[in-house]
């Protein structure tokens, strides 16, 4: 039974670029995850659970997109 993932938060501690992700399904897409900064490239991202206020502005925001 596919369960949905948690929302993340992806932070740089070098640039301080932040990306919040919130994955329709148990499928991870390349969207949903990341592994290096997408500014600076650092390799040393600071990973949490996104806040439900963060995680329901990205799930807005990408039916928004993918509506219009």
């Amino acid at each position: 039974m596919p369960i949905k993932p948690t929302p993340l938060a992806f932070d740089c501690t070098i640039c301080g670029w932040r990306k919040t992700t919130a994955p329709n399904s148990d499928v991870i897409a390349s969207d949903d995850f990341f592994t290096c900064c997408s500014e600076c490239g650092n390799r040393d991202l600071v990973v949490r659970e996104a806040s439900p206020w963060a995680a329901w502005l990205t799930r807005l925001r990408k039916k928004w997109t993918t509506h219009v």
